[in-house]
């Protein structure tokens, strides 16, 4: 990921490292959002969801795990922000909703009514 200085006129690389546990989690990027508050979300089909703060260079990891709260797949599609300002992604596994305050998210699938557990655009 590339981050680009107007000012400068230069771009800040931002790549995985295996040794630092603060750095990007994957080399491979699906998906990229920014949300309201300046975070940024880093989405791929294996690799499950990384957040970035610009303010602070530091990348926050959400892996599927059997923790409650955790998101339901490392395999995401999409993601979107509501006029709520909620975080909603998709994946292979359903819907997850995150909550902000706990920073744990909430899945709906076929169990939950959705019409089947893949989850390939928000809308």
């Amino acid at each position: 990921m590339n981050k680009y200085n107007h000012a400068t006129d230069d771009f800040t690389r931002y790549t995985h490292d295996p040794n630092n546990p603060n750095s990007l989690a994957n080399f491979a990027i699906d998906f990229l959002l920014e949300d309201s508050f300046g975070k940024i979300w880093i989405a791929s089909e294996q690799n499950g969801l990384d957040r970035f703060d610009p303010e602070t260079n530091v990348f926050t990891h959400f892996r599927a795990d059997s923790k409650p709260g955790s998101i339901s797949s490392n395999s995401i599609f999409t993601m979107c922000e509501d006029s709520k300002k909620r975080l909603w992604v998709g994946t292979n596994a359903g819907l997850n909703g995150f909550d902000r305050a706990t920073e744990t998210f909430k899945s709906y699938s076929q169990i939950d009514g959705m019409p089947n557990d893949g989850v390939m655009g928000i809308q």
